[in-house]
Formats: C-alpha cells, sequence, structure tokens
C-alpha cells in the first residue's frame, strides 16, 4: 500500500488521530487544550528524534536509493569512454594501466556481475533509463537465436559468464570484466565450465553510490528543529500557566 494511493492516504490519517489525536485528546482534558498541544508536540518530536538517531547508526527505517553499478560501455574492443559528457581513458587500458584485478570473494566484484547478468537478461522497456543504451548493445553481443542449440523443440539455457573483474578509479569508480555467454547444458557439452556459444565482449560500469542515508539525516534534522521548537513552546507555556502574569 502506498501513501499517493486512496487506501494509502485513508490509512495514514487514521493513524494520526488513532495514535496521535487520542492521546493529545486524553493529555488535553487533564492539563488544557494549548498547555496539552505543547506536551504531546515536545514528547513527539523527542521520540521521532531518538528514532531518526537509531535509523541513522543502524540500516533500518527510511532508506534512500542503493548503491549500484551503471552500465557504461559494452564491446569486444573499448576505447574512449563517455559519462555526463566527460570523456573517460582507463576503459581502454584494460586489464593493464590503473585496473586492479578483484580479489576472491570480492563483494564490489559479486554486485557488478549481479549487475551484468541483469543488464543482459532484462527487456530493455524494464531496464532503468541510464541503463538502455549501454544494455541494449551488450545484449546484442549475445548468442544470436539460431546460434543456440535446440534440444527436443526447446532452446539450452544461456548463462553470463563474468571474469576478470578489475577495478579503477576515473571520476568515480569504474569496473569492467569479461562476459561469456555459455552453456552448462550436459546435453552439449561435457566440460564443466560449459560450452561458449558466442565470442567473449567487456561491460564497464560506473558505481553510483545512491542515498541510502540521505532520508535518516533529513528525518533528524526535521524532528531536531520540531523538538526543539515545541520544547521551547512547552517551556513557555509552563511559565504561564505558574505565573499568568508573565508572558
Amino acid at each position: 500500500m502506498q501513501i499517493n494511493s486512496i487506501p494509502g492516504a485513508i490509512a495514514v490519517i487514521l493513524a494520526v488521530v488513532s495514535f496521535y489525536g487520542t492521546t493529545y485528546l486524553v493529555v488535553a482534558l487533564n492539563t488544557g487544550w494549548r498547555f496539552g498541544y505543547w506536551i504531546c508536540g515536545a514528547v513527539f518530536g523527542a521520540l521521532m528524534v531518538l528514532l531518526s538517531i537509531f535509523w541513522v547508526v543502524n540500516p533500518v527505517g527510511p532508506r534512500g536509493e542503493e548503491a549500484r553499478w551503471v552500465p557504461i560501455a559494452a564491446g569486444r574492443d573499448i576505447g574512449q569512454v563517455s559519462f555526463k559528457d566527460e570523456a573517460l581513458t582507463t576503459p581502454a587500458q584494460y586489464p593493464g594501466g590503473a585496473w586492479e584485478p578483484a580479489p576472491e570473494g570480492d563483494e564490489q566484484a559479486d554486485a557488478f556481475s549481479s549487475s551484468v547478468t541483469t543488464c543482459l537478461s532484462t527487456s530493455p522497456e524494464k531496464l532503468p533509463e541510464d541503463d538502455k543504451e549501454t544494455c541494449e548493445a551488450a545484449q546484442a553481443l549475445m548468442p544470436k537465436t539460431e546460434d543456440i542449440p535446440v534440444l527436443l523443440g526447446s532452446a539450452v539455457a544461456v548463462q553470463s559468464r563474468v571474469t576478470a573483474v578489475a577495478f579503477a578509479t576515473e571520476n568515480g569508480n569504474l569496473a569492467q570484466g569479461v562476459v561469456a555467454p555459455v552453456t552448462l547444458d550436459p546435453r552439449v557439452t561435457k566440460d564443466p565450465k560449459g560450452k561458449v556459444l558466442a565470442p567473449p565482449f567487456r561491460v564497464v560500469a560506473i558505481l553510483d553510490k545512491g542515498s541510502l542515508r540521505l532520508p535518516p539525516f533529513v528525518s533528524l534534522g526535521l524532528f531536531l528543529i520540531y523538538f526543539l521548537f515545541h520544547l521551547r513552546g512547552l517551556d513557555r507555556a509552563e511559565k504561564r500557566k505558574l505565573n499568568p502574569a508573565v508572558v
């Protein structure tokens, strides 16, 4: 359920009325409507500040966009690559130059390989706009339909094996790897490494760091201001309540 839908909006309104509204009603009946507002506002602000701190130091709560590898070039012979109107010369030096091979079991290498597999297996209309052009070029390098063996009326499964992953830094974190379209179907090959169905090609990607931690920090800043404002209002309301002559 989303808040931009009618059921989602109704659910949010009912939640506010049920939890915040009823609490305010009980407090206000005992302390007065104005004083009750400042009490509830300050307590709610304090609660949200504590929750925001918890969200900042722990990977829970509101989250922004996840970091991901954005494919920016694909081909069997990659030269200079442009990304956001900036020329990148490092991709042409692969595997030498500034490229460092990924260590065994590296998480970023696994994330890059996964993004390449997604790029090659997802239909272009379902891909993010930034990925479309490169992924379409990469998919064109995969085996053509007529080159895929057909057994018992069905084409064998084709996998994208990503090897020789390496990293470099130029205007951001770059990754590059060699993609080999293979089939592991034992009816086609007895080699455990599979049979290559098309010439290998390379894919270059740049790391989009995303904004995963931004929402918790924004929440902390907003609710800290909210809390301090209501705390100041509560202090003044208490002084007026104890001494009506004080404004």
